[in-house]
């Protein structure tokens, strides 16, 4: 039987946000436990985010906009990156109004090892455009970051 031995998180306080993504990997959240030999990690984020047709006219129709998550092991650019997902959504713009189908709350979840030798390891999870050019994202909230050491 598996046993949870501790629990480390990173809750964005204020829960609401207007964080600009860029094309650069920027962090958003981030922890440090100890974690033990042989045991694992299990890594959870929830991120809310909004996709946004910035042309200043009026679309014609949706854009996709393409958001990269990323949980890193030690620092944004120079750690390593062990889970990487994106997520889509489509941003309108009608006389500078946002509509349709511009909100998104994504989830990921991984699970990092096992570890050969105890050690203190420090996560990130970071967010960036997948997108280039005139959509854009802001991350809106809620952040939830959080692992769970297990021992298998």
């Amino acid at each position: 039987m598996s046993k949870l031995k501790e629990i480390a998180f990173s809750i964005h306080s204020p829960n609401i946000l207007e964080i600009p993504v860029t094309t650069v990997p920027q962090s958003i959240g981030d922890f440090t436990m100890n974690v033990r030999t042989n045991n694992v990690v299990k890594l959870v984020a929830n991120v809310g985010w909004l996709a946004v047709e910035n042309s200043g006219l009026q679309s014609v129709g949706p854009v996709k906009v393409d958001l990269i998550l990323e949980i890193w092991r030690g620092p944004v650019g120079t750690g390593t990156v062990i889970y990487r997902a994106t997520d889509s959504a489509s941003a309108t713009n009608q006389r500078g109004f946002a509509v349709f189908d511009n909100f998104r709350l994504t989830t990921i979840c991984h699970v990092d090892g096992p570890f050969a030798s105890s050690q203190n390891v420090t996560y990130n999870l970071s967010a960036r455009l997948g997108t280039p050019g005139t959509p854009q994202a802001l991350i809106v909230g809620p952040i939830t970051f959080y692992g769970e050491e297990i021992q298998p």
